[in-house]
């Protein structure tokens, strides 16, 4: 299990939006990396995943995409 964060969405700027974590801290996120539904006031959560991880996850995922589509969900 991978531990995550949640950071409240304060700014949406031309090229980024600005997160804001529990403890404070600001995080500058590309926003061509981000939803276009995005809007100020919403929470996201953050994964910090190893190179490993990140590899592993995308397998699930990708696993998980290929069933949906075959079992038609």
């Amino acid at each position: 299990m991978h531990e995550s964060w949640s950071a409240l969405v304060t700014a949406i700027e031309a090229d980024r939006l600005l997160l804001q974590t529990p403890d404070g801290q600001i995080i500058r996120w590309p926003r061509s990396r981000f939803s276009e539904d995005a809007i100020v006031g919403s929470t996201v959560h953050l994964i910090a995943l190893s190179e490993r991880d990140s590899a592993t996850e995308r397998d699930e995922l990708a696993r998980h995409v290929l069933n949906a589509m075959l079992k038609g969900t």
